[in-house]
């Protein structure tokens, strides 16, 4: 009896590729392959642009939308370089022509150096994902303040002439995974200083981060009165010596004006336009603006959770930053040097080291505590924070159009006169 052939039908989808059409439809995409002539009567693409022209708005699509906010270095270039060529065509060939020539190409070329700088931080955001995805040990994040949101946010036309109380968002997002942390609190909580951001980091580092994280990269914006200045570098430095919970951080700052990051897009989820009468609306709100690929996680942040760490590492460092904070581009602290901080002034340039403390400066830490204890710094606010009576007054004007949970929370408000209100981003 003959053995009869048994085929087996493997009916399971290719788990990493996908379809073979899919596969082929994103090499095409990646390749910026041009499809046939569509012969349309009405935009007539393929007679109006030709070959050259369709590669080129294909390949850099992304680059052609609008930005709300440019460049300073780039928009100055780009008006030089009209001016120039406005002069150029009004002069016939001779030796001004030639010299003004001159001064345009070594304008593109400084503005070409500008571009070719600021794409550097892009590349390392890059290079850093990928090795944070293969290294579970390796940690990189985005970090910035989002913009502030209004409370209460109603659609009554009188909120155009009032004030409004500011709603904060701290921002911190994991590259690897794309998870993302809002640290959020209203103006009477905290406010936006060196402290607080130095508060969530550190909330973030100790709480979020994955354990198994010794290695961390940071991309923020060159800020100094939020990320870039002595108080983030010092706990920085606190966290990797006295804590032990890192054994190396580097931060990386960008060139101003081309600082834009994960952070920014994760606001455009956000219906700024969503009515919220009360601070803890926006943070249900928020927690709903995106599932893919996780949703937000919100932190509502109380006024146990901040921190004074500016007076409290005073006693442990030298009373100023021993190099200039404002032109470093990169920041390091390592586990192998307790008394140094690393930084350079390029990207691509050498370390340079400065000695930060001495070799006690850690020694009154570590007294009355265990093996493996650290100490904290005291709260940085001891009560709810005051708001100017100008604002109190209009809160109170505005809260006729709220619920009354949300007019007792109005009417609870510290206020005083002089007092300086936040500036929204």
């Amino acid at each position: 009896m003959a053995e009869r052939n048994e085929t087996t039908i493997n009916t399971k989808k290719r788990k990493r590729t996908g379809r073979m059409s899919d596969v082929l439809k994103k090499l095409r995409l990646q390749n910026h392959e041009l499809g046939d002539d569509c012969k349309c009567d009405r935009f007539k693409c393929f007679e109006m642009t030709s070959k050259d022209q369709r590669t080129r708005i294909i390949s850099q699509f992304n680059s052609f939308a609008t930005r709300m906010d440019t460049c300073s270095i780039c928009d100055e270039f780009q008006a030089e370089k009209k001016h120039f060529e406005i002069k150029i065509a009004s002069l016939s060939d001779g030796h001004e022509k030639s010299q003004i020539l001159s001064q345009l190409r070594k304008l593109e070329i400084e503005n070409l150096a500008h571009k070719k700088r600021a794409e550097v931080f892009y590349d390392k955001k890059r290079k850093a994902r990928l090795r944070a995805r293969q290294d579970a040990t390796t940690i990189a994040i985005a970090m910035d303040f989002s913009k502030n949101l209004p409370v209460p946010n109603i659609t009554t036309n009188d909120v155009y002439y009032k004030r409004q109380l500011s709603y904060f968002m701290f921002n911190v997002h994991v590259l690897a995974d794309s998870s993302s942390y809002f640290y959020a609190y209203d103006e009477s909580i905290g406010k936006k200083g060196s402290d607080d951001v130095a508060s969530h980091l550190f909330h973030f580092i100790c709480h979020e981060m994955d354990k198994q994280g010794k290695t961390l990269t940071i991309f923020c914006d060159s800020c100094g009165g939020q990320n870039k200045n002595y108080t983030i570098f010092r706990m920085l430095h606190y966290m990797v010596h006295c804590c032990n919970r890192l054994e190396s951080v580097t931060v990386i700052f960008p060139i101003r004006g081309h600082s834009y990051m994960e952070c920014d897009r994760n606001m455009a989820f956000i219906n700024q336009k969503a009515r919220a009468e009360l601070p803890e609306q926006w943070a249900e709100h928020v927690r709903g603006a995106r599932q893919r690929p996780k949703p937000f996680n919100v932190i509502e942040c109380s006024q146990d959770a901040f921190k004074g760490w500016t007076a409290f590492l005073k006693p442990f460092y030298k009373k100023a930053c021993p190099f200039p904070i404002r032109p470093v581009r990169e920041f390091r602290v390592q586990k192998e040097h307790p008394r140094l901080m690393f930084h350079r002034n390029f990207s691509n340039s050498q370390w340079e080291s400065s000695v930060v403390n001495t070799p006690a400066s850690f020694r009154y830490t570590k007294v009355g505590i265990h093996e493996g204890e650290f100490k904290l710094p005291d709260l940085a606010y001891q009560d709810k924070l005051t708001i100017s009576t100008a604002k109190y007054n209009d809160l109170q004007f505005l809260k006729k159009f709220c619920r009354p949970e949300a007019k007792r929370y109005y009417n609870e408000l510290r206020h005083a006169v002089n007092i300086k209100e936040p500036e929204d981003n």
